[in-house]
């Protein structure tokens, strides 16, 4: 025991697993171990127990608590509890020295940190020398998963596989395993790298890392500088680096291709550096290092000169910058002067200066022109100049920033118009920094003002310099002036206005000089060649700057002009300015009076008779531009009454080909006599030949051409009873054909009620007799006379009235139409009936039951009424429906339906005529309709409604568009009631429909004709809102009669 005890010791000094001890043991000699059980025999130990034996473990650690007891008082050295991990490696809890254990026993309880894993423990004592394990083994588990960084308590071992590194350009790649003996938190984690200097130049880390025996991958790149690198793997543990596992190396070449910036810090420096100045021109020398590769935008040696500009030498551009250092030499001329001068390399768009900076002197040359190489700046100071009549003395001091020659130098001079007028200047002057050159000069100048500067002329440039100044040379009081230097005259803004004949011309005289011109101003041609000059000036100074300004006005026939300046100067003209144009346009507003006699005259004159249609021509001629306020082709009619084409206004007459006059109006019948004429200037002039044309009365309607009076005299009328004849004589004061004339009546309302019209009636200065009956219902009616002529109805004679009192009835024969007989073109006649048989209320369709049929029993389109065929009667020769509210309160009408076969039943036709005689009392809330209804019986086949509307409103007609039945693809209001006796006619064939009304077509459609078979019904019924239950009426028919179509 006191053995293997010792063996655990030695164990532990050496960090020996359970292995190593157990070969440790088995390698020591026999008699060792003999001597080891022979004095534990000698020492007859007490006997030892334990009780309690218990460990309470956390995330990191464990309290361990036993009681050990003995036999006999007994005095350990140590005593405790003592432990192992599952690798045989003693981990104890601490033990306390120098412990009495006896009978009563010794209580040992302690805490300390184990690493995450399982642990054997047991009671144990250290009694002479020798170890005693005591009581029952235990184990207990510490978690290997605590929530912050782990640390380990007992010895850990790191290590490393799978590393390696790729490189690729000047990249690296680089990926290792990194594993430990048990579980534990690192800060950093990684690769680390150095370079063949030994810097540091790793890899980025990962912080934080667990590791464990499993491992922990890592793979990372980054840049370096060319060169030869260390790496292997590294971590920070407990604030402290451990370098894992093998280290091996790789190798980053430098690029041959593109620049290289250094990745590591780079320190840049330049040896040798030197300069040979001869005369101007200095080489200088230096080899310029880096301690990496690095390439250079820029590289060279860098200069400042005693002003502290940069000047410097010629720089290498894209240089690559080694160890081994970089031999740069470079030339360049510089002016006299002290200059500083390094090395300097720019990377990464930074600068470098490097070396140790040195100077350099160019001394001034002794012999030959010194033509500055830097920038150069010239000056003038102290500039003067003092005027003695026209004389002039300048001075100015020359100065120069560097040592240079002008082969010119002294003050120059400008005119007022920017002409040299320099002072004589030196030659071959040498400028110097510091005191300058001063320069006096003198000359003569004409009158004026000159500006005057210092300037000098450097390698054949021009420098002015110093301030602008100006002196001034006054005009002469007394003598002429006569001008030192050439002069030139000149016109600048030059123009014209035309104002209808009258022309402003401006221009501004300049001349470079003083002088006197006996004549000036703006001279002119005309398109001839003849002058036709402005007034012009007399004994003008022309004087330099301002000019004079000429502004002349005078008067121009129509054409264009040159103009210019014009000036006359001791002797001899001087047409100054660019020539230009003015033209003098007939104007386009106001007349244009001839200056000089004018004749006007017409050639060609014709003229063409199309029907009441007249086209005449004429050529215009004038010898002068003329404005005529009117103009064209002059007519008289027979009466000698003016009937002028349309005549032109403001027509620009023009002496050259003449103007060509074409007008076109319509005429009535009859023969007039045409000419030219023209009005100017308030006159008219009738120009060329008379001649005359015919207009024949034409074939067809006569249209009025020119104003024409209708007139309506011997207007009566003739009450009896409720029939009305009504007479007039009607005429026209031309010739006119009127498609519908008569006497036109209107009732109280304004509802019109006329007369029959004749149509197609040619009215003319003869009155025509009309004589018109008609039956009205009782009430007063105003009537007159009136046509329609062209499509306008024309209302003429006095207004009158008549009144038509109320009878007893109606006498319905008395419709005054008789009911049509027989077959008309396209149509055969198959129906007819005029009800001369009497029938009783109650009884329909009864005797007439073979031709009739009425809707009957059920109500009728709106459902506010029924249809009741009782309420139907014939008497005196007509159908009588008597419309009123029945003795069940629901108002009652009808709807007779005629039989238009032999077969008994209700039947249709396609195609056909249907003509109905017809009146109604004014029954507010009731209406009719006589409508063709679809065979079939379905709505959308079509639906024809004429005459249709409330009794109390006017007559319409209605087309309801087939396949959308509910809306009306025509619709007409024919402005007639229902009260008078007409006669409404539908006819329809093949793609059309007419609605005719008292014989007159009011309307044709051709769109959503119906094809199929339809039925003709006379229905009436409640229409709008309900019917008043005392309303009561009656519709009458007087015939009806249904025609078949035939083509």
């Amino acid at each position: 025991m006191a053995l293997s005890r010792t063996l655990r010791t030695a164990g532990t000094a050496f960090t020996a697993g359970l292995t190593s001890l157990l070969l440790l043991a088995s390698a020591l000699p026999a008699s060792a171990q003999t001597l080891s059980a022979a004095t534990a025999l000698q020492s007859a130990p007490p006997s030892f127990s334990a009780s309690g034996l218990s460990v309470t473990t956390t995330t990191t650690g464990a309290t361990g608590t036993v009681t050990l007891r003995a036999t006999e008082p007994t005095t350990a050295q140590l005593a405790g509890i003592c432990v192992i991990d599952s690798a045989g490696v003693y981990r104890d809890f601490p033990r306390d020295a120098d412990v009495q254990i006896t009978p009563a026993g010794f209580t040992n309880t302690k805490t300390r940190n184990y690493d995450p894993g399982t642990y054997t423990y047991w009671g144990c004592a250290k009694v002479n020398g020798g170890w005693y394990n005591i009581g029952e083994r235990k184990t207990f588990t510490v978690s290997s998963t605590p929530s912050g960084p782990i640390v380990p308590v007992g010895h850990t071992t790191y290590s490393t596989t799978g590393l390696t590194a790729t490189v690729t350009g000047t990249s690296a790649t680089a990926s290792v395993r990194i594993s430990s003996s048990q579980p534990i938190t690192a800060s950093d984690v990684g690769i680390c790298v150095v370079n063949a200097a030994g810097a540091n130049r790793n890899f980025p880390q990962d912080q934080n890392i667990t590791l464990s025996p499993s491992g922990y991958l890592q793979v990372k790149t980054r840049a370096f500088d060319p060169g030869t690198y260390t790496y292997y793997g590294c971590i920070k543990v407990g604030g402290g680096w451990y370098n894992v596992g093998e280290k091996k190396t790789f190798v980053v070449d430098v690029p041959t291709s593109g620049p290289i910036i250094p990745v590591g810090p780079t320190t840049y420096g330049a040896k040798d550096l030197s300069a040979v100045v001869t005369g101007q021109s200095v080489t200088a020398k230096a080899t310029l290092t880096a301690t990496q590769y690095a390439t250079a935008s820029d590289a060279g040696i860098c200069v400042k000169d005693s002003d502290g500009i940069n000047r410097n030498f010629p720089l290498e551009k894209d240089v690559l910058l080694s160890p081994n250092g970089y031999a740069e030499t470079a030339t360049a001329s510089f002016d006299p002067g002290t200059y500083s001068y390094w090395g300097c390399v720019k990377i990464g768009g930074g600068w470098y200066d490097v070396g140790t900076k040195q100077s350099f002197t160019v001394a001034v040359p002794t012999s030959g022109p010194i033509y500055p190489i830097f920038t150069t700046t010239y000056g003038a100071t102290d500039l003067s100049a003092v005027v003695t009549g026209q004389s002039v003395t300048a001075k100015a001091t020359l100065t120069t920033t560097r040592y240079a020659t002008a082969s010119d130098a002294g003050i120059c001079v400008k005119d007022s118009d920017g002409v040299n007028r320099n002072f004589p200047l030196e030659k071959d002057i040498l400028l110097t920094p510091g005191a300058g050159y001063l320069e006096t000069a003198t000359a003569s100048f004409d009158p004026g003002t000159y500006s005057y500067w210092g300037c000098i002329k450097v390698q054949g440039g021009w420098r002015d310099v110093g301030e602008r100044r100006t002196f001034t040379v006054a005009v002469p009081t007394s003598g002429p002036i006569v001008p030192i230097f050439l002069s030139s005259y000149g016109a600048t803004n030059l123009s014209a206005v035309v104002t209808g004949q009258s022309v402003t011309a401006k221009a501004n005289l300049t001349t470079t000089r003083y002088a006197t011109a006996s004549d000036a101003g703006i001279c002119v041609k005309d398109s001839d060649g003849v002058n036709r000059n402005f007034p012009l000036e007399k004994d003008i100074l022309l004087t330099p700057g301002a000019g004079f300004a000429e502004t002349a006005t005078a008067s121009f026939d129509p054409g264009t002009y040159s103009y210019w300046g014009c000036v006359k100067v001791g002797g001899g003209w001087n047409d100054v300015g660019e020539r230009k144009t003015f033209t003098v346009a007939v104007p386009t507003s106001g007349p244009i009076y001839p200056i000089f006699n004018t004749t006007y005259g017409a050639t060609d004159l014709s003229a063409a008779v199309t029907g009441q249609s007249v086209t005449a021509k004429a050529t215009l001629t004038t010898t002068r531009y003329a404005t005529a306020s009117d103009a064209g082709i002059c007519v008289k009619d027979s009466d000698g009454i003016n009937r002028n084409f349309p005549l032109e206004k403001d027509m620009l007459l023009k002496p050259t080909a003449g103007t060509v006059e074409t007008a076109t109006m319509s005429f009535d019948p009859g023969t007039y006599t045409y000419w030219g004429c023209m009005k100017v200037n308030g006159g008219w002039n009738d120009v060329g030949e008379r001649k005359t044309f015919t207009v024949a009365v034409p074939s067809g309607p006569i249209i009025p051409i020119f104003q024409t009076t209708y007139g309506a005299t011997n207007l009566t009328a003739a009450v009896d009873g409720a029939k009305v004849t009504a007479t007039a004589s009607i005429t026209a004061s031309r010739l006119a054909t009127a498609s519908q004339v008569g006497i036109c009546v209107k009732d109280a309302k304004g509802i019109n009620q006329d007369f029959l019209k004749d149509e197609n009636i040619l009215l003319s200065p003869t009155a025509m007799p009309f004589t018109k009956t008609k039956v009205f219902i009782p009430g007063t009616y105003t009537y007159w006379g009136c046509a329609q002529v062209a499509g306008g109805w024309y209302d003429f004679g006095a207004v009158q009235s008549f009144t038509v009192n109320a009878v007893s009835h109606v006498d319905a024969t008395a419709s005054g139409e008789e009911m049509p007989k027989g077959d008309l073109p396209g149509f055969a006649q198959i129906f007819s009936e005029d009800f001369g048989t009497d029938q009783a209320a109650g009884e329909f369709p009864g005797r007439y039951g073979a031709k009739w049929r009425s809707y009957d029993g059920f109500p009728d389109t709106s459902q506010n009424g029924d249809y009741d065929q009782d309420i139907i009667t014939v008497h005196e020769g007509v159908l009588d429906m008597n419309l009123g509210t029945g003795a069940d309160g629901r108002p009652k009408s009808a709807a007779p339906i005629p039989l238009i076969d032999e077969s008994g039943k209700v039947t249709g036709q396609t195609y056909g005529r249907y003509s109905v005689r017809f009146r109604a009392d004014n029954l507010p809330g009731y209406g009719m309709a006589g409508l063709l209804w679809p065979s079939s019986g379905v709505w959308a086949d079509g639906e024809v409604d004429f005459p249709e509307g409330g009794l109390d409103s006017n007559i319409w007609a209605y087309t309801h568009c087939i396949g959308n039945p509910q809306v009306n693809c025509s619709y007409l209001d024919t402005g007639v009631g229902f009260s008078q006796w007409h006669t409404a006619t539908i006819e329809w064939t093949p793609g059309k429909l007419v609605y005719i009304l008292d014989g007159r077509v009011l309307q044709t459609v051709t769109k959503s004709v119906p094809t199929k078979a339809m039925q003709w019904v006379l229905q009436t019924g409640t229409h709008g809102e309900v019917p008043d239950a005392a309303t009561s009426g009656h519709v009458l028919i007087d015939w009806v009669s249904v025609w078949k179509y035939t083509g």
